[in-house]
Parts: C-alpha cells; structure tokens; sequence
C-alpha cells in the first residue's frame, strides 16, 4: 500500500510553517472563566425546570421575611454601663466604709463619700427590688465606729464640716429606720450636740438637691461613688 507524503514536508508550506511557529502561545482573556461561567449559569437557567425556579424564589422571599422580622422583633442591645446603684454597691470595702478616689491624700474625704452613699442607699432602700440593708447596717456602723466621744467623725481639715454634716446627716436617718440599733441612736443623739456651721450647711444642702452645682474639686475627690450617690439622690 502506497504511503501518502506528509505535507509538513512539502517545501510549498515551509514559510507558512515558519511563521506560525513564530507566533507567540495565545493566552486565555482574563475574563475568560467568569465569562465562560456565566454562559453557563444562564443556559442552567434557560433549562431549569419552572417548578425548581419557583422554589427557589419561594426559599429566597422567606429568608428576607424572615431576616425582616429578626431586625423589627430582635431585643433591644443591653446596657454594659453600670448604673448608679450597681457602683454604690460594688465600691463597699469589707469595713462597711466607701472609698474617696486616689490617691491617698484624698482619703480624709472616705467618711464623706461612705456618709453620701448611705444616704443614697436608705433613699432607695424600699422602692428599689433588692435588699440592701446589709450594706446600709455595716455602712453605719462603720461611721459608728468613726465617731470620737465628743460626736465628732474627723479631724480637723478644710472639709471638716461638710463631713461632719454629711455624717450626721447620715446617722440621723439611720437612728430613725425600725431596724435601728441602739448604738445608732446613741450617736445620733452626740452628733446632734455638735453645732453647725449654718452657712456651709446651707450651701450643701444646696449641693445635695442640686448636684450639678457641686464644687468640682469635692466631685473629683469623692470620685465614681460620689457622683453615683448624688444621681441617686436626686431620683
């Protein structure tokens, strides 16, 4: 059987062979595969069954319904700030006392701050839910404890009679709870024989009814407890 010739080897082609082989490799367009995909989505579509498209369609409405009614319908993000009467109750230390802020100089102010939050605590001990008459009994027996012979709860300093108002203050409602101690009464009647500097007083009393009118540097020294005693104060 004769063989017929290979016409790559027919010198007639050689140039045209040339100058294929010349020739840079083609490149796919970058395009290439998205394009190609999305022919063949479309003819899958083109193709689907109608039932299948209604299902689908069926499927994506109820996920937006769906997602629709979680965002009307979802609970309300929760408060992380704690609230006023959360630091009162947080800041006790174990001797019943509240804490002035740092540094140490500004502790000559504790009994202050401890005869502030107190007051805070007995106001809302009742119309708040909770019970909060462990903190207030080892509140005032803390103050108890600080008070001298004479009735006096400090030294002398610049804030000697805010801090001995605010303690008597302090005492004068425990003294008048029922669940009052007779240690409480007793101190109560001392602190009482102390005169008071009327027109301090005034003005704190002034300060206790409106906060915002509060020296700064007496919010600054009390520090997160005073601020959230005095809100409570004011409810």
């Amino acid at each position: 059987m004769k063989t017929a010739p290979d016409p790559l080897q027919n010198p007639r082609f050689a140039d045209l062979l040339a100058t294929l082989r010349a020739q840079p490799p083609p490149s796919p367009s970058p395009d290439f595969t998205r394009q190609t995909l999305a022919r063949a989505r479309q003819a899958e579509i083109r193709h689907m069954p109608w039932l299948l498209r209604v299902a689908r369609l069926a499927a994506s409405i109820a996920i937006l319904l769906g997602l629709g009614l979680w965002f009307t319908q979802r609970p309300p993000a929760l408060n992380t700030q704690p609230t006023a009467i959360a630091i009162v109750m947080a800041s006790q230390r174990p001797d019943g006392s509240w804490p002035a802020a740092a540094p140490a100089s500004h502790s000559r102010y504790d009994t202050s701050v401890t005869a502030l939050a107190l007051l805070a605590l007995m106001k809302m001990d009742g119309p708040l839910p909770g019970d909060y008459t462990a903190a207030i009994h080892d509140g005032i027996n803390h103050l108890v404890r600080q008070q001298d012979a004479q009735g006096r709860f400090t030294s002398q300093f610049s804030g000697v009679n805010f801090t001995q108002y605010l303690a008597t203050m302090a005492i004068r409602a425990a003294a008048a709870r029922p669940d009052a101690e007779a240690s409480w009464i007793e101190a109560s009647r001392r602190a009482d024989a102390i005169p008071d500097n009327s027109r301090q007083m005034a003005k704190l009393n002034q300060n206790l009814a409106h906060p915002a009118a509060f020296p700064p540097n007496w919010l600054e020294a009390g520090g997160p407890v005073t601020r959230a005693a005095l809100d409570l104060l004011v409810r």
